[in-house]
């Protein structure tokens, strides 16, 4: 074995072994802060160091007695790339506040993350979140009951999205689909039951300049049980089945 040979084989196994210890690492953060929030010490979490974790899905899912998530604002999430879930359930969390300035950057699923929160009133701590390599947005703020505008996402950039079935849906007290007028959906495949049960809103002119002719999964997208929807705007629209 010559001493070029060696030295990669020598490389290869520090590299593993560094790899090891940073996922071991990242398991024994997660696991704290899992323990941390079954004791409902919320308050303990804010300072903990999470900047190494990749995976955030399902940490605080059904945590019935979170109400904020100031406590989160010094959270250095710039690595994270899976956010499913996070909220799953948090039913009485009453404000997105705290998330204003994490660095959701490098994050490719959003699916379900605040699914069920159902006393939020306001998306606008979400303004500037950068979501540009997200894919997966599906059910993201399905059951939003309290939410009434969709205008602190109109600088969101979905253009990489390509699952958004259910993700407005049964947000009862929306009141327009204003700040969506700009979203680049040309990627998008699965727009199934978007904003089923949305039936607050009166017209879908804010998206009538919308492509979507990727779309093979439309069925029930624009679907309501109730409410005199303007249709016309969308007539242009063409899918592909």
């Amino acid at each position: 074995m010559n001493k070029e040979t060696l030295i990669d084989i020598l490389t290869a196994r520090s590299d593993y072994m560094k790899k090891l210890k940073l996922n071991k690492f990242r398991n024994q953060i997660k696991e704290r802060i899992k323990k941390l929030i079954k004791k409902q010490e919320f308050n303990e979490l804010e300072n903990i160091d999470v900047s190494f974790i990749k995976d955030f899905s399902g940490l605080f899912q059904d945590c019935k007695n979170l109400t904020s998530l100031k406590f989160l604002k010094k959270w250095n999430v710039h690595n994270g790339k899976d956010f499913r879930d996070m909220f799953f359930g948090c039913s009485n969390l009453e404000s997105l506040e705290g998330l204003e300035n994490w660095n959701v950057k490098n994050g490719t699923n959003f699916s379900y993350m605040f699914f069920e929160c159902g006393n939020i009133k306001s998306l606008k701590p979400l303004k500037n979140w950068n979501v540009s390599k997200g894919i997966h947005f599906q059910t993201m703020f399905c059951e939003c009951k309290l939410i009434k505008s969709l205008k602190p996402l109109k600088n969101w950039n979905v253009s990489n999205g390509r699952i958004f079935a259910r993700m407005f849906e049964k947000c009862f007290n929306l009141e327009s689909l204003k700040g969506l007028e700009n979203w680049n959906l040309s990627k998008g495949e699965d727009f199934r039951w978007m904003f089923y049960d949305c039936y607050n809103f009166k017209s879908f002119k804010p998206l009538k300049k919308w492509d979507v002719h990727n779309g093979i999964s439309i069925g029930s997208m624009l679907s309501l049980h109730k409410g005199i929807i303007l249709f016309k705007p969308l007539e242009k629209l063409t899918f592909r089945y």
